[in-house]
């Protein structure tokens, strides 16, 4: 399986209101969405595996932009969001290796519009290991370097921080592990 992107199969509206009533295009780039606007049938299946969720936010890509290299969040690590897109037509995420030599978690970051730390990376910082096209709903990793590279039209993802039992980020094999039954290749 892979250890970067895997989407599920969940039939489930992520919240309660649609995830559109939120999107106000270049005009809000990225938003904090309130956990009580998660939809509860979505928080009880989470539930059932003793997965929880610490944040969710919504982001806009407008079409043909490149995302610098990042990680969500600091320190970085082997973490996992779960992502819905909406729109972005053909629009790949990548991942990436630091390479040798360089610090893995520069103290290089930016600070995003919700006030997350996101450590950057320069191209040549940074090698390529995977590139995939991005499903809903999807397991992401993000506590490695990874961008978005949008093409064709606006991309908006709203992406849930996923917690383990003991309240720490969700990692990639206990996510395979406790998803398992709903993966997809599709």
């Amino acid at each position: 399986m892979q250890q970067y992107i895997q989407n599920l199969i969940v039939n489930i509206e992520p919240l309660i209101k649609p995830i559109t009533s939120y999107c106000s295009g270049a005009t809000k780039q990225h938003i904090r969405i309130p956990l009580e606007d998660v939809n509860p049938m979505l928080l009880a299946f989470l539930n059932t595996h003793n997965v929880g969720i610490r944040l969710v936010e919504l982001f806009y890509t407008p079409p043909k932009m490149r995302g610098n290299p990042h990680i969500d969040g600091f320190p970085g690590g082997d973490y996992v969001k779960l992502n819905w897109q909406i729109g972005g037509k053909d629009s790949i995420m990548r991942w990436y290796e630091v390479k040798a030599g360089l610090v893995a978690f520069p103290d290089n970051h930016k600070v995003n519009l919700i006030g997350t730390k996101l450590p950057l990376y320069k191209d040549d910082e940074v090698n390529c290991v995977m590139t995939s096209a991005v499903g809903y709903p999807s397991l992401v990793q993000v506590g490695v370097p990874h961008n978005i590279i949008n093409f064709l039209e606006p991309r908006h993802v709203l992406t849930m921080v996923l917690l383990d039992s003991n309240g720490s980020r969700l990692t990639i094999p206990n996510a395979l592990s406790i998803f398992k039954n709903i993966i997809t290749t599709c």
